[in-house]
């Protein structure tokens, strides 16, 4: 092999490297603009714990039922319906569970599984669509809240956020300042531990912004030793 050829070679191969090298950033660009958006929870150290959203997968949580109305599949086949009005595969197949010490400071609380369910978009959805999508759905009465679900970076489980956050205080002296937080952010409390001065919020459809920005909100003014999304998870099929 000459010279010629094997700078002829050489030419080819830089070639091939380079529109690959091109055609990963241009694809990497797409994703990253189109299908991936990360969120952070602050933890107790002030650290951010970043996620990663799932524009295709949904947490929803729908009204609570009177007491005196029982979870039949007419009820079943009305939310089926209306999920599917937003282009929702409605499944109640998946179970969820809950994650996070929430219910160490509230044993009361029960985790709702007959009004919390996963559902599936028939189309794919970048996460800007994903969250306009959410935003539509919780107009509806029968729903309190529809989140995406966010998978941890440092790990594949993915989290569905719901319309909850605990927060412990650092001062009993700072209630006056919890409530106009709560005034704020259009937030009320859902649960409380006055032994532990934690304290469970419930987002409302009046609030600006999920559970998770409005934790967040609350870390940063430092009058929390920690604020958490009441986070759910997909239970395994073998628990």
């Amino acid at each position: 092999m000459n010279n010629m050829q094997m700078k002829y070679i050489k030419s080819l191969i830089v070639a091939l490297i380079v529109s690959i090298f091109f055609y990963s950033c241009s694809d990497n660009e797409d994703l990253n603009t189109q299908t991936y958006m990360k969120r952070y929870v602050l933890n107790e150290v002030n650290e951010k714990i970043e996620y990663t959203v799932d524009p295709n997968t949904f947490c929803i949580g729908f009204t609570p039922l009177p007491d005196t109305v029982f979870f039949s599949d007419s009820i079943k086949m009305i939310r089926i319906n209306l999920l599917d009005k937003y282009n929702l595969v409605y499944v109640d197949t998946v179970k969820l569970e809950t994650v996070d010490r929430v219910h160490t400071f509230f044993p009361n609380i029960r985790f709702d599984t007959v009004n919390t369910v996963v559902a599936y978009t028939k189309t794919k959805l970048d996460y800007e669509e994903a969250y306009q999508l959410a935003s539509r759905i919780a107009q509806e009465s029968t729903i309190q809240y529809a989140n995406p679900f966010l998978i941890a970076d440092k790990g594949s489980v993915p989290n569905a956020l719901t319309n909850t956050f605990f927060v412990k205080m650092q001062s009993t002296t700072n209630l006056g300042e919890l409530n106009v937080l709560l005034g704020n952010t259009k937030t009320e409390i859902k649960a409380l531990n006055l032994e532990e001065n934690t304290y469970l919020i419930a987002v409302t459809k009046a609030s600006k912004k999920d559970a998770l920005d409005i934790s967040n909100e609350f870390f940063q003014t430092r009058l929390f030793k920690y604020c958490q999304p009441d986070f759910l998870r997909i239970k395994s099929p073998e628990e």
